[in-house]
């Protein structure tokens, strides 16, 4: 049964082999976790916002002669799992109401 989670770039740096030399862009992709809201007075204005953390789920490097800004700063994606370890990747499909 295939796994699918959305996933996050939460970090794009730059990285490099240290063997040959080669630069690389280092994508972060993560899901978010959801922390415990810390306890708020009421009637509080603005609330506090709702604290969130990040699990990496998954880094990408791609060559930086190839690297044309596939990815984007949290920018959301569907990441499919399958069971034989197929990777899909597909920008996520956003909702307008």
């Amino acid at each position: 049964m295939p796994v699918n989670l959305r996933v996050k770039v939460i970090g794009l740096g730059t990285d490099s082999d240290p063997f040959t030399g080669a630069m690389y862009t280092a994508v972060t992709f993560a899901i978010e976790s959801a922390l415990p809201r810390p306890a708020q007075p009421q009637n509080q204005f603005p609330p506090v916002p709702r604290p969130v953390g990040h699990k990496h789920i998954m880094h990408v490097f791609v060559p930086t002669i190839q690297w044309n800004t596939q990815y984007g700063m949290w920018q959301e994606f569907d990441l499919t799992i399958e069971d034989s370890g197929e990777l899909r990747l597909i920008p996520a499909q956003t909702t307008t109401r």
